[in-house]
């Protein structure tokens, strides 16, 4: 269709030019009964033209009031068919690649020209949720609910619309009035976990721990993380040992005998003047088989200058030295502490002494510092 119409354009240009080219425009005479019309040739084609698009025009409205079909528009159709495909192609790309505006974009392109389009609305909605265009978000979610959805799916989106806004309250109230009649959707859990860290609801988190890690949600990982931070903000503000100590002793026992929360309560206990029974805590961490990195890394760095502590660390020190091993962790511990005390030249001695068996950037930088300090003295 596209080459008859190129074909028709050239056909008509040359008809044009023809006679001005040749220096005589023509003329066409016509006689209809005892009327006669003369005019020149430019003027008939032009006049043609504007006739048979008219005609073309009158037909076209006829057929589409009829409903009806035929193969002579039908190239019209294609041609908006093609369009709105590309641009609906456009945004799905778009939108995979996070280019949310030009997504958007692009949705409302097809949108303008099939209104009718769910697919599209749904594309333009996600679109302007991830770009935070809530305005626009919200007229197409009323859009949508206009289309016979359902009550929950409409409410779903909401929520969604809530999250990416981070308005967390809405999302919540949504989400508790959900479950009331629905715990075991896992849709359901997953909002309504993400709702809760929005909120830092930590005690809602532990209360239905089991279900949010039963639906794959969340894991035990994340579940520590979260309540420890809770517990080590609501303890930051105590200063009653008995209100603290209690207050672990509410705790479920995986939780209570985990060791960041242990080391979170020794800190505390150490702050409000509970020295001995905080090093307690610390020391019997550390006769434990566990990790003792983040142990160590935490005796040196907050308690900087206690000697009980730099004698406890020698004393694990003088223990491994027997068994012809190293703990990379208690000595860069134990060294950084003498450098707290200024015993600078036993913490470069320590630094060497591992630089010789675990050479590193870390451990350099330490030497170096203890070597800077030795040469101001």
């Amino acid at each position: 269709m596209i080459k008859f119409i190129f074909c028709l354009v050239v056909l008509i240009g040359l008809l044009i030019a023809g006679p001005y080219l040749s220096g005589n425009q023509g003329f066409v005479h016509i006689e209809v009964f005892n009327y006669i019309i003369e005019m020149s040739a430019f003027t008939f084609i032009i006049s043609a033209l504007l006739l048979f698009l008219l005609l073309f025009i009158v037909v076209y409205l006829i057929l589409k009031l009829l409903h009806i079909k035929t193969a002579v528009f039908s190239f019209l159709l294609d041609y908006k068919t093609h369009k709105i495909s590309s641009d609906l192609k456009a945004s799905i790309y778009a939108l995979v690649s996070e280019n949310y505006v030009e997504s958007a974009k692009y949705a409302r392109k097809v949108l303008a020209k099939q209104e009718d389009d769910v697919f599209a609305k749904f594309i333009y909605f996600q679109a302007t949720v991830n770009s935070s265009d809530i305005d626009n978000a919200v007229k197409m979610l009323e859009s949508l609910e206009q289309e016979g959805f359902s009550d929950e799916f409409i409410k779903l989106l909401r929520v969604k619309m809530y999250l990416q806004n981070e308005d967390y309250q809405s999302s919540f109230n949504i989400v508790s009035a959900m479950r009331e009649s629905d715990t075991k959707n896992i849709l359901l859990s997953k909002l309504y976990y993400k709702t809760l860290i929005g909120l830092k609801r930590y005690d809602l988190i532990e209360k239905h721990r089991q279900e949010f890690l039963k639906s794959g949600v969340m894991t035990n990982s994340d579940y520590y993380q979260y309540v420890i931070e809770r517990i080590t903000k609501e303890i930051s503000y105590l200063k009653d040992p008995y209100v603290i100590e209690n207050l672990y002793k509410k705790l479920p026992k995986d939780i209570s005998e985990h060791t960041v929360a242990i080391m979170a309560l020794a800190d505390k206990l150490y702050e409000i003047g509970q020295k001995d029974k905080a090093l307690k805590m610390f020391f019997n961490l550390v006769k434990k088989n566990l990790n003792h990195a983040s142990i160590y890394q935490s005796l040196s760095h907050w308690r900087s200058s206690d000697q009980k502590i730099i004698e406890f660390l020698e004393q694990e020190r003088a223990k491994l030295k027997t068994d012809d091993s190293i703990d990379i962790d208690l000595n860069i511990a134990l060294a950084h502490m003498y450098v707290g005390v200024k015993r600078v030249e036993e913490a470069r001695d320590i630094y060497s002494d591992l630089l010789e068996k675990y050479p590193s950037k870390d451990l350099y930088t330490r030497y170096g510092y203890c070597q800077y300090i030795e040469n101001i003295k």
